[in-house]
């Protein structure tokens, strides 16, 4: 088994706290042919129909998109940040149920982002299309749940829908959205935690990924809608079965030391290849429920 070792040093020059909050719903337009401003006007004319027909989209030609070789560049889905105005207080029934909730240790977390773009020139076809994805999350805190000092549990999955602008139009290595992957529902991570040292240090195990806490930047992928501020290039492309990063986590280990509040050190190891699927490009097919 191939093994993808990483380490990390980061120092925090800014607030904890998200810079922003990460859009529900996105809208986006593209164009590839940069040949001047006959082009841009033209692109410009066309962005009202390719809007409005976003959500109307046609269905994704899977086999189109099969025979276009490895997969795009993966981005990676990173929950939005909490807004002042949420389902949670809107409803106060369903506030009082999530309080009851935490207030046991289970912190249950259901977002949608959706996204819609389109590609008036350029690329191998135009057209518009429509993707989402569904995040469901259940973070535990063992300590109230079962008298663990400092252990927690996660598990997320990903119901992912529609059709990515990259593979089935563009056929580019930086995916457009960050949300692009195959239509399916996918076990995303699955992992335990335990707090060592006064919180100090942390060991992680299970179905990681590799993306959320050594490679993304919370800034940036809550800022930008492009996959280029997710899973790079240059990981996604030289790694079998891409790395293990959105839309595939894979068994691995992950160390956490954190000295002060401006400095926190990170190792990790993980499976080298997520699906077994090497540098075919059917990963995504290969693990198709994660």
């Amino acid at each position: 088994m191939a093994a993808f070792i990483i380490l990390s040093f980061g120092r925090d020059i800014l607030d904890n706290d998200r810079v922003g909050a990460a859009a529900c719903a996105r809208l986006g337009l593209v164009s590839i042919n940069g040949a001047g401003g006959r082009d841009a006007l033209r692109g410009l004319a066309a962005l009202l129909p390719i809007l409005l027909t976003g959500l109307a989209a046609p269905a994704c030609d899977v086999a189109h998109a099969e025979d276009m070789g490895s997969t795009p560049a993966q981005g990676v889905v990173a929950p939005p940040a909490a807004a002042e105005s949420t389902i949670s207080s809107l409803i106060p029934a369903l506030g009082d149920f999530k309080k009851g909730r935490l207030d046991r240790g289970v912190d249950f977390e259901l977002d949608y982002i959706q996204d819609t773009f389109g590609n008036p020139t350029g690329g191998v076809k135009q057209g518009a299309s429509y993707q989402s994805v569904l995040y469901m999350k259940v973070d535990a805190d063992l300590a109230k749940l079962a008298g663990l000092t400092g252990a927690s549990f996660r598990v997320n999955a990903y119901q992912i829908q529609g059709c990515g602008l990259s593979a089935y139009n563009i056929d580019n290595f930086s995916n457009i959205s960050s949300l692009e992957a195959r239509p399916t529902t996918r076990l995303y991570e699955l992992w335990a935690e335990q707090k060592l040292f006064a919180d100090v240090a942390s060991v992680r195990v299970g179905q990681l990924a590799a993306d959320n806490e050594l490679f993304i930047s919370e800034f940036g992928n809550d800022l930008y809608v492009n996959g280029t501020f997710g899973w790079p290039n240059n990981t996604a492309e030289n790694r079998p079965s891409g790395g293990p990063g959105y839309p595939l986590a894979t068994p691995g280990a992950r160390l956490k030391v954190t000295p002060n509040n401006q400095v926190t050190l990170l190792a990790a190891i993980f499976n080298g290849d997520p699906a077994g699927a090497g540098f075919t490009g059917l990963e995504q097919i290969k693990d198709l429920p994660g």
